[in-house]
């Protein structure tokens, strides 16, 4: 099965960082990104991905807004949170998350973070 992924980020850089690591890992397919709120919500209805990466401080609606609006589409994608601060995790996590992800641990931890979202779960 393939991971069909969304990534939304603030910085193109940083998507396009995102999207060269993910794209070489079998299993693994970027479908869209986003650099806002607004950007997102649209990529995730066009494209249906199984999975979003979502920067914490993506411009645009609070993340606990668009963790409520991710959940309330059809084929309810996962959502794993990047952020700066490593205290944000349990918020993430309480807003509805499945995961959170330190932006400054090495890459094989955000790998490891989307290989444990539970694809069983997925449509």
């Amino acid at each position: 099965m393939t991971l069909r992924i969304v990534i939304a980020d603030r910085e193109a850089t940083t998507r396009l960082a995102l999207r060269m690591l993910l794209n070489e890992e079998p299993g693994l397919l970027v479908v869209g990104e986003a650099g806002d709120g607004q950007e997102l919500l649209e990529s995730v209805q066009e494209t249906h991905p199984d999975l979003v990466l979502l920067d914490w401080d993506l411009p645009g609606p609070p993340i606990e807004v668009l963790l409520s609006d991710l959940q309330a589409l059809d084929g309810q994608p996962a959502v794993i949170v990047l952020g700066a601060r490593q205290e944000l995790r349990n918020h993430t996590l309480a807003a509805g998350a499945d995961g959170f992800v330190h932006q400054g641990h090495p890459p094989s931890h955000l790998l490891a973070a989307i290989r444990d979202i539970d694809v069983g779960q997925l449509p």
